[in-house]
């Protein structure tokens, strides 16, 4: 081959990086099961099937499958995959935060435990919406010790006539209280282990938000995504809120090191995004009667812009969304807290993240960082470690309650506790005429499409790309 003959690899080059197409736009989804003995993946194919609108095409089939199933690199395991929409365009990988085989089955004197800590408070402290399930169960309790009263007495009594139940009832109160005990241990244990801080539970408690923390810290790391969007059902959004929360503490952190890393005289400007959610927020929780407060739409506008602006300032953080459906949080002055006032102050002492976040004295989410090296001048401002939700969107889904078994007694309206800035969609199902729906959120039904408060329509409306 002559030098003529040869490939002018300049002008190759350049016709290649024309044809180049634009990325794809990437963000993964992370989907969080909630209580029981969850097998691996069971919870996300149903969940990607419902949300993508239909189960894969067979292999025989001429169709195009919604989704592929692709190894997932950054599981600790080998039971779990990454779900993959075939969308050329923008991409959504799914992945699934199994956490059921780090948690062990409750022992019985820890769900008891649990269930006296409920219990043993005064009526005043028990949510007016629990009121009914804590007189019931006190009437349970007392019951059963009667029950097992009768019994001793029953034993213990001569002449009882042939054929009695009397003594039977030993028999017939230890097969109830095994039935149940098989039960509340396979589910609530799980909530009684998660929601107790406890020495026998610490060690579980850990074990799962470690795995929480070391997932999303990989998804950040990948480089493969611009947003994160977390999804948490039942028990599993409580494990979702809790590690946003610990994961921005460290994002807080690291972020203000680099600030204060900075030299002195060269602070980071003031960013009108920056400013006009600190407005927003204030406007929402201001308690001025007559005045209009901003609505839900301007918070979330105002957290994408926020979270724009941060990103290009170097922090790194993708988690655009807090999507949580049948959530305990609803309840969260019960099961985080001793009472509502108990709550609260742990709300205003930074433990527990709300929307929008606090603002101290009464201002700013954010506060001021001075150089390492010394200076008068502050080097910027930074979100303190409570305000994850001032750049994550929460959205809650709930099957509304009525008479403990229609609809779905532990989830509920989360903002009441977490603040205005969490959006609450109420959503309804006409399977089994709205009985125990608990596990319906993502459960496609063909009499809900096209009515009002299809849940499978709200999801997907939530997931939608913006």
């Amino acid at each position: 081959m002559t030098d003529q003959d040869e490939p002018n690899l300049n002008e190759f080059n350049a016709d290649h990086a024309a044809a180049t197409p634009r990325p794809v736009k990437r963000r993964a989804v992370l989907v969080i099961h909630g209580i029981g003995e969850q097998r691996p993946m069971e919870t996300l194919r149903g969940f990607v099937d419902a949300v993508l609108g239909e189960k894969p095409a067979s292999p025989s089939g001429s169709a195009r499958p919604r989704f592929y199933s692709k190894p997932d690199s950054l599981a600790e395991g080998f039971e779990l995959r990454r779900l993959v929409a075939a969308d050329n365009k923008r991409r959504t990988d799914f992945y699934e935060l199994y956490w059921a085989h780090l948690m062990p089955i409750a022992a019985t004197d820890r769900l008891t435990a649990w269930f006296w800590m409920l219990l043993a408070r005064w009526p005043g402290d028990v949510p007016p919406r629990f009121r009914p399930i804590w007189w019931i169960s006190w009437i349970g309790v007392a019951l059963a010790v009667l029950l097992a009263l009768a019994s001793i007495f029953a034993f213990a009594t001569t002449g009882i006539a042939e054929g009695s139940i009397a003594p039977k009832l030993p028999w017939g109160l230890a097969i109830v209280l095994a039935a149940l005990s098989i039960t509340i241990r396979a589910y609530a244990g799980d909530a009684a282990v998660y929601l107790s801080p406890h020495p026998r539970t610490v060690e579980s408690r850990n074990r799962i938000r470690s795995a929480a923390l070391s997932l999303l810290d990989k998804l950040h790391a990948s480089g493969r995504y611009e947003r994160i969007v977390v999804i948490g059902h039942s028990l599993g959004s409580v494990i979702g809120y809790d590690m946003l929360t610990y994961a921005w503490q460290r994002a807080s952190d690291r972020q203000r090191e680099a600030v204060a890393g900075r030299a002195p005289g060269k602070p980071l400007p003031a960013g009108e995004a920056f400013q006009h959610a600190e407005s927003v927020a204030r406007n929402m929780v201001k308690t001025d009667a007559g005045k209009p407060r901003p609505g839900i739409e301007q918070w979330e506008q105002a957290t994408a812009a926020l979270q724009e602006e941060q990103q290009a300032e170097g922090l790194n953080w993708l988690v655009t969304d807090f999507v949580t459906l049948g959530s305990p949080l609803a309840h969260g002055d019960l099961l985080l807290a001793r009472n509502r006032p108990d709550f609260d102050r742990r709300v205003a002492e930074s433990e527990l993240p709300i929307a929008p976040p606090l603002l101290e004295f009464g201002r700013y989410f954010s506060f001021a960082v001075y150089p390492k090296a010394g200076g008068v001048e502050p080097n910027g401002r930074v979100l303190h470690h409570a305000a994850c939700f001032a750049l994550t969107r929460w959205t809650n889904l709930y099957f509304p309650c009525r008479w403990l078994v229609w609809g779905d007694a532990v989830g509920g309206a989360a903002q009441p506790l977490f603040g205005p800035g969490v959006r609450d969609v109420p959503v309804a199902t006409r399977r089994w005429n709205g009985l125990l729906a608990h596990t319906h959120y993502w459960t496609m039904d063909k009499r809900d499409e096209g009515k009002p408060g299809d849940p499978v329509a709200a999801l997907r409306s939530t997931l939608a790309w913006p």
